[in-house]
């Protein structure tokens, strides 16, 4: 059933993507991480809407300590929250630490991922004559990627890989002089 707006939301994970868990998990865990998220995630790394009202709201609670259910969820939030709570966390600090490092690492790589995503979509779609320049800003991008994101960008490629996705040389991560060079795996 389509709400009475008409508009319908995209399907949703169980818990959302495993990074987008992980943050969430931590939050509900302690008032240190879920400051430490107010301060270092934005609420647009989050695609689902309602995942992303779930960090949100867990992002006002200020009371000490684990964050308790308000009374007045919504079931989809509270199943939600039911299932991160069941997600085990290390019990240490600096597994909590790691953890959180890189789950935000990658939830911060996702739009600049989407966006080389996007590049490849376009090549593949463009004119003969705008071809060189998106191949050009894709090139410069991969090389922010490679600086910026080194091992988000690496399993990118892996992922890519493992899909079977077939790339055309313009395509390669290693930017259209390389592929030209070798229409083999990018150099990462």
């Amino acid at each position: 059933a389509l709400p009475s707006d008409g508009h319908r939301e995209p399907p949703i994970r169980a818990t959302g993507p495993k990074a987008e868990q992980q943050v969430l998990r931590l939050m509900l865990a302690s008032d240190e991480w879920r400051a430490r998220a107010a301060e270092v995630v934005k609420p647009e790394w989050f695609e689902h809407p309602l995942v992303r009202q779930f960090f949100e709201l867990l992002g006002a609670n200020r009371e000490p300590g684990p964050a308790l259910p308000p009374a007045d969820l919504a079931p989809p939030v509270a199943g939600m929250w039911q299932r991160l709570s069941a997600i085990e966390l290390p019990l240490d600090y600096n597994g909590q630490a790691n953890l959180f490092a890189g789950a935000t690492r990658r939830l911060e790589a996702r739009p600049h991922l989407r966006r080389y995503r996007q590049l490849t979509e376009w090549i593949r779609e463009a004119s003969p004559a705008d071809r060189p320049a998106l191949e050009e800003e894709k090139y410069r991008m991969a090389q922010e990627l490679r600086t910026s994101f080194p091992e988000e960008f690496r399993t990118y490629g892996y992922q890519l890989g493992r899909r079977g996705a077939r790339r055309s040389p313009s395509m390669s991560m290693a930017g259209p002089t390389a592929a030209r060079r070798s229409a083999v795996s990018p150099r990462m």
